[in-house]
């Protein structure tokens, strides 16, 4: 499933630019479907490890945690495009996916 969300980030024309990351020295980033990524101060539960981020920037979701980041980052673009709506395939898979 996160490797479908992956791709469709793309496709939507939504994938991260992830030049900021190699740009700025920051362990901990934001992430806005309006402006991309931003550096933070905080590892607030909301901000994203660099790691995770680099390792999403090569397509590596082997890990829980890289998993975890892309799952929340794609949950955060389909707020922003549907609003208040779900996608249908939310009512047909488990929650653990």
């Amino acid at each position: 499933m996160r490797q479908f969300e992956y791709h469709l980030q793309g496709i939507l024309g939504y994938g991260l630019d992830y030049e900021m990351i190699h740009q700025d020295p920051a362990t901990w980033f934001s992430f806005d479907p309006e402006h991309g990524l931003r550096p933070s101060i905080s590892s607030h539960s909301e901000h994203f490890h660099r790691d995770q981020l680099l390792a999403l920037a090569t397509g590596d979701l082997t890990e829980a945690s890289t998993q975890t980041t892309s799952k929340q980052i794609f949950a955060s673009i389909l707020k922003f495009l549907l609003g208040d709506k779900s996608l249908f395939i939310h009512q047909i898979l488990p929650k653990s996916l």
